[in-house]
Formats: C-alpha cells, structure tokens, sequence
C-alpha cells in the first residue's frame, strides 16, 4: 500500500505541475495509476499528503507540511494526520474535500471513519471552512477503483470532535 500511495501522490503532484525527482514505476504500477486517474482525473487538482495537527483542548488547528511521512511535531495536546489528498482550497462555496486511498481491505464508510473525522476537524479548522466532504478512494491493484462520499457539516463536525476528545481521555 505504501508504494501504491507514493507512486499516486507522484503522478498527481507531477500533473499539478510540481517539479520532482524521476519515479521508476512497473508496468503495473503504470497501469493501476494511469486506471486511477482515468476514472478519478478530479485527482489533479488535489494537493497530496498533507499534514494537519489539531489541538484537543483549544480546538485550534494548524497545517503541519507535505511529504512529511509520519514524522509530526506536535503539541502536547495535538492531534496529527496526513490527508492523502486535499483540495487546493475550498470548493462549492465553503466544502473542502479530503480523500482518504485505500489498496487493500475495505474499511468504515467515509461518514464513521475515524481517522477521515480527525482529518477533517483539522482541515476544516486550518482552512476555516464549515463544511468539509470526505472521501475513501478504495483503489487495490488489480481492481476498479472506486469512490465514496460523506459531507461533514458544522454539527458533524462538532460531534466529530466530541468523538476524538471522548477516544483521548479513554486512552490518557
């Protein structure tokens, strides 16, 4: 999943015009991106792997860089995550959306996941946007990929972060 989710954000960062070093991809991996993109090219006018950081007890936000890995810096009250994809800035008004890539299993539908929420909550509060729609590219090697939905409103997103806080005072 990891060699999918780079040779991805590659091929899109190089459609957005971002100068990058050469990425020598396999036959397979020409295809499933080239598969990818055919049938999501909305994908192109995304930015990729974006860090956000979100602060539990201040509700503030903040974008912490690209590329980064999983190499946070954080607060001692953040929370961090890396959006595989996020739009350039708000669309439709006031949505931002931000995509999660799947490869392997299906997981939780965009609506519950909870690692889409926590990105979310923090997006929405960097970009200052009341509504943010939420996304899961579930797209394995080798099948069609496919998109689904969710749109976290003003009140979702305030459950949202009553969720995380209620998961963090579990795990402190």
């Amino acid at each position: 999943g990891t060699r999918l989710h780079e040779v991805l954000a590659w091929r899109v960062s190089r459609l957005r015009g971002e100068e990058l070093p050469a990425l020598t991809l396999t036959r397979d991996e020409t295809a499933w991106v080239d598969m990818v993109l055919d049938l999501h090219p909305w994908l192109a006018g995304f930015v990729s792997e974006v860090a956000y950081a979100w602060d539990h007890q201040t509700g503030r936000a903040r974008c912490l860089g690209r590329n980064l890995g999983r190499g946070y810096v954080t607060g001692a009250a953040e929370v961090a995550g890396t959006a595989d994809y996020v739009t350039a800035g708000p669309t439709n008004g006031d949505v931002l959306e931000v995509v999660d890539l799947k490869t392997g299993q299906y997981v939780t539908p965009p609506a519950e996941n909870a690692q889409l929420a926590l990105l979310a909550v923090a997006a929405a509060g960097w970009h200052e946007s009341s509504t943010v729609r939420v996304g899961i590219l579930h797209a394995p090697m080798g099948r069609v990929p496919t998109m689904t939905w969710a749109e976290l409103g003003p009140l979702e997103l305030l459950s949202a972060q009553t969720r995380i806080r209620e998961v963090l005072e579990r795990i402190e």
